[in-house]
């Protein structure tokens, strides 16, 4: 599969035809919760997610539960995970409410089938035994090249180099939108981790996923480093959503008990 944060550059130009009044977190988890049954296989059926009728009765449900949770839960916290430069310019963003009125939940569930829509497509021409790599575009379920006696489809290629060409861009316009943003914003008195703090843990992290990587590459060699990328991608990627999730619930539960034990109703550092 093409690395699934790579699904979001569908993303973008939706947003920028639609002038960008669109939600753009809502499309962008659209693009993204198809793979839900990648991370936690025992939750989500991976083939129902990827199905035209599963874009309605699993992918919108989800989706909009996972932008609610995103908006409500994870975000502010989130955000206290970047370094001084960036935290001032998208805390102001992220502090902005999100609205639960009918309306903006039925443009948010929209969103996620429009972007849930372009995954399934996108995969259809990335893997095998499906409409695009079969019927649309047969040739790409033909031989591109045999690598250690092991053979390369087009539709592979595609996943791969879907991935390489559209990431490096995504960041370059993840990066000058940030910049784009105001600077300087005062400080709220939050209780925070420090940034050596994160930057160790982070780092810790992929260390832990190269070496569990070069594990399990030593134990399948013959399914390949590709293989071996991708067990450790989706058993980490989960830890990380689950990892975020439990630090957002502990972060809002520190700061409301900050709140109501200051006098002026201000989150102590």
């Amino acid at each position: 599969m093409p690395f699934t944060p790579t699904h979001v550059a569908a993303a973008i130009p939706i947003a920028w035809l639609a002038k960008w009044r669109l939600p753009f977190s809502a499309l962008a988890i659209g693009c993204m919760v198809p793979d839900a049954g990648v991370f936690f296989p025992m939750l989500f059926d991976y083939e129902s997610f990827h199905s035209i009728r599963g874009l309605f009765i699993d992918c919108v449900p989800v989706g909009v539960a996972v932008y609610f949770v995103y908006h409500l839960l994870i975000k502010q916290p989130a955000v206290e995970l970047l370094p001084g430069p960036l935290r001032t310019r998208v805390r102001p963003i992220a502090d902005r409410p999100v609205s639960v009125e009918w309306q903006s939940i039925l443009l948010v569930a929209i969103c996620v089938l429009v972007g849930a829509s372009t995954h399934v497509f996108w995969d259809s021409f990335t893997h095998q035994h499906r409409w695009g790599s079969m019927i649309a575009l047969p040739f790409l379920s033909s031989e591109a090249f045999s690598l250690s006696d092991r053979s390369v489809r087009w539709y592979a290629v595609a996943q791969h180099l879907s991935s390489l060409f559209l990431l490096p861009p995504m960041g370059v316009f993840a990066l000058r939108w940030l910049w784009k943003q105001p600077a300087g914003a005062p400080e709220p008195k939050r209780t925070r981790i420090p940034d050596l703090v994160t930057l160790s843990v982070m780092a810790a992290a992929c260390l832990m996923m190269l070496v569990h990587a070069s594990w399990v590459y030593a134990v399948h060699s013959d399914y390949g480093v590709t293989f071996a990328l991708r067990q450790s991608v989706m058993i980490f990627g989960a830890l990380m959503i689950v990892t975020l999730v439990v630090y957002s619930v502990i972060m809002h539960a520190i700061w409301s008990r900050a709140e109501a034990s200051s006098p002026d109703g201000q989150s102590p550092s």
